[in-house]
């Protein structure tokens, strides 16, 4: 998410700075957050899902390596959806060439 505020895409370093704080924050409790109010669910599916593979890191049963492998695949299609983006954006403005 940093790479999608950076100079090239938006030119104010402090507002970039400020939200890119806010959004990490947002990341970090998003699931408490999404537990308080269901509503956001639509708002958040643009954040990384984070609290996913911080659950998935204290699974013990190997018996559940197909949830493990489905939250990686989710994070492989996010990472290349997010890139994807960027580039586009990148090579709009001219900044890659």
């Amino acid at each position: 998410m940093g790479q999608m505020f950076h100079p090239a895409i938006i030119n104010d370093r402090k507002f970039s700075t400020v939200f890119i704080i806010l959004i990490s924050t947002l990341c970090a409790c998003k699931t408490n957050i999404l537990n308080s109010h269901p509503v956001l669910h639509y708002l958040f599916f643009v954040f990384p899902p984070i609290e996913n593979f911080t659950s998935i890191c204290q699974i013990s049963n190997w018996g559940e390596f197909i949830i493990i492998a489905k939250e990686t695949l989710i994070f492989l299609i996010y990472g290349i959806i997010y890139e994807t983006l960027k580039s586009f954006i990148w090579e709009k403005r001219k900044f890659l060439m």
